[in-house]
C-alpha cells in the first residue's frame, strides 16, 4: 500500500495503492487529512492501482469527504474499478463524492483552465 499525493492540473491528486484496508486504513487516513490540510484547492484520490477496499478504507473516502466538505471543498475518485467500484456502489450514503475517468476539464469542471 502508498498513498502519495501532488498537484495535476490546478486540483490535489491523491494516489492510493494496492490495498485499503483495516490494516492500513488509519494511516492512510491521517496521510489524506495531512495532504489536504496542506492544500486549498479541490481533491481527487485516484483508486486506478488500487486493488482491494473494505469498509474500513471506504470509511477513510468518507472521512475525506466530510473533512472537505466542511471546508467549502471538493472531493472526486479517479478511475475506480474492479472490486473497489463493486464495495462503493455498496455504499448506502447519502453524500455525493464524484467518480471521473480522466482529469481533462472536461470530465473534471473545478480545473483551473476548464469551461463548463
Amino acid at each position: 500500500m502508498t498513498c502519495s499525493a501532488f498537484r495535476q492540473n490546478g486540483c490535489l491528486l491523491i494516489s492510493v495503492t494496492g490495498k485499503l484496508d483495516s490494516s492500513n486504513a488509519a494511516e492512510i487516513r491521517e496521510q489524506c487529512i495531512c495532504h489536504i490540510g496542506e492544500s486549498d484547492s479541490e481533491v481527487v484520490v485516484d483508486l486506478t492501482d488500487l486493488e482491494f477496499i473494505d469498509r474500513t478504507g471506504l470509511n477513510v473516502l468518507l472521512v475525506v469527504y466530510r473533512s472537505l466538505e466542511s471546508m467549502g471543498r471538493k472531493l472526486s475518485i479517479l478511475n475506480l474499478h474492479g472490486q473497489p467500484k463493486e464495495a462503493f456502489e455498496g455504499l448506502q450514503s447519502n453524500y455525493t463524492i464524484e467518480c471521473v475517468t480522466d482529469l481533462l476539464p472536461k470530465s473534471f469542471p473545478g480545473l483551473v483552465g476548464a469551461t463548463a
